[in-house]
């Protein structure tokens, strides 16, 4: 299983040698027995992948900065795609360069085990020209922006883009799901009882944890993912109180403590960087 975080600044995590080589990487989270896992993937400029791969294990891309070519989809900033176990990518590279939000389904060395099925492939999609989707939560304010990305037909897992609007506070409620949710803020800010987050912040929240009310200045908009089902919203018969400036007060495993401790102002740090720029 994988470790409540709520929220680290991806920054403050160290790199290590990717998945794939020639590549760099921060885990974000990863799951201790099957070997899935969240990573911010560095590819550097002119970065080829060395040989055609049959993947082990279902990988979902987002493009934060830079752009990559993979299996003939060309994607750019905000680009995303997914391919499925036993999919097989021939060529993949990047001329200059990018960093990629991927997302393994399990350790991505797993060997296939069946024919890739077609239902569980997205091609290329540029979030940045995209229409709007349906918002799914009764009540939700309506003029926050969703971009829905993928949904898993099995078991309604879903991957999609929020958007929110600024100037714009929650119901003061904690809130709570049945399902696992997670989300890279991609930009903006998001304030919480845990603290603001910027672009970069990261946070996998275990199901049933009680969380918010959240509110936003400049705007926010988040990657976001399920994890066991669909996103419903349950929320708590109290109102509570909201703070604007909350001391940064993360639940945190220890692995992460030292990177956080290093950056004691978040609010100086850089989103994404350079691809290729190894710093921090």
């Amino acid at each position: 299983m994988r470790p409540f975080v709520d929220f680290v600044q991806q920054e403050a995590l160290p790199w290590e040698p990717g998945f794939l080589p020639g590549t760099s990487r921060r885990i974000l989270s990863a799951d201790d027995e099957s070997g899935a896992s969240s990573e911010i993937v560095n590819l550097p400029p002119g970065w080829t992948q060395p040989a055609p791969r049959v993947l082990g294990a279902a990988e979902e891309v987002f493009v934060l900065a830079g752009s990559v070519a993979i299996a003939g989809q060309q994607l750019g900033r905000f680009g995303y795609a997914r391919f499925p176990e036993s999919y097989e990518i021939a060529h993949a590279s990047s001329g200059p360069g990018a960093i990629v939000a991927t997302f393994y389904s399990r350790d991505p060395a797993t060997p296939p085990e069946s024919d890739w099925d077609r239902r569980m492939f997205v091609p290329a999609i540029d979030c940045l020209r995209c229409e709007a989707s349906p918002l799914r939560t009764p009540g939700f304010t309506s003029n926050a922006k969703r971009i829905d990305l993928f949904d898993d037909p099995d078991t309604g897992e879903s991957t999609w883009i929020l958007a929110n609007a600024a100037l714009r506070c929650d119901e003061l409620r904690p809130e709570k799901h049945p399902v696992v949710e997670e989300m890279i803020l991609l930009a903006g800010e998001m304030h919480s009882p845990f603290g603001i987050m910027r672009p970069g912040a990261y946070f996998w929240r275990p199901e049933h944890e009680w969380h918010g009310p959240f509110g936003v200045v400049a705007g926010g908009v988040g990657l976001y993912r399920t994890q066991g089902g669909p996103l419903s919203t349950v929320y708590a018969d109290e109102w509570t109180d909201f703070v604007w400036e909350p001391e940064y007060a993360p639940v945190l495993p220890d692995r992460y403590r030292p990177g956080v401790a290093a950056h004691a102002r978040y609010d100086d740090l850089a989103a994404w960087g350079a691809p290729g720029h190894l710093a921090g």
